[in-house]
């Protein structure tokens, strides 16, 4: 097998000289907050969806003769 050493950007980066960074990304509250309650909402579609269908599905067997 051949063996290859793989090296980030970063670690060529600490080769050279200067290093230089770019800007900082503007953080974005609302859209993070949004993207973490997404989640959640579909968990709780989900579950909402299961209750129903489960005692559906539980009055269907108690019914049946």
């Amino acid at each position: 097998m051949v063996d290859v050493e793989a090296r980030t950007r970063r670690e060529t980066q600490k080769d050279s000289a200067v290093i230089t960074r770019g800007a900082e990304p503007v953080p974005q509250i609302a859209s993070r907050r949004r993207l973490r309650l997404s989640p959640l909402l579909i968990t709780l579609a989900t579950v909402a969806v299961a209750v129903v269908l489960g005692r559906a599905m539980w009055d269907a067997y108690m019914g049946a003769p």
